[in-house]
């Protein structure tokens, strides 16, 4: 429910993620709501699954949050690992 909050990336940014992945798995775990909802990660877990990585580790947080509160997160985490045009990061 919180990978649309950001726009997907780029073609090169993917790829870049990709052959990551490949070479070294999922170093940075994914960060799970308690109903195992992606709050940060889904593009690694897309990934993982297409070069057959079956396990990847995750944080799960225990349902303290709410659910602007996972929002907010999604939105913070990402926000500060991509390289975002300052229009794409006032949306």
């Amino acid at each position: 429910p919180y990978e649309d909050l950001l726009r997907p990336l780029t073609e090169d940014e993917r790829a870049t993620l990709k052959r990551s992945i490949k070479r070294h798995g999922v170093c940075q775990p994914v960060i799970v709501d308690e109903e195992f909802n992606v709050i940060d990660g889904a593009n690694r877990v897309r990934i993982a699954k297409e070069v057959g990585i079956q396990t990847v580790a995750y944080h799960r947080w225990d349902g303290t949050l709410t659910p602007e509160e996972k929002r907010t997160l999604a939105i913070e985490l990402n926000d500060a690992r991509r390289h975002l045009k300052p229009g794409e990061r006032k949306a």
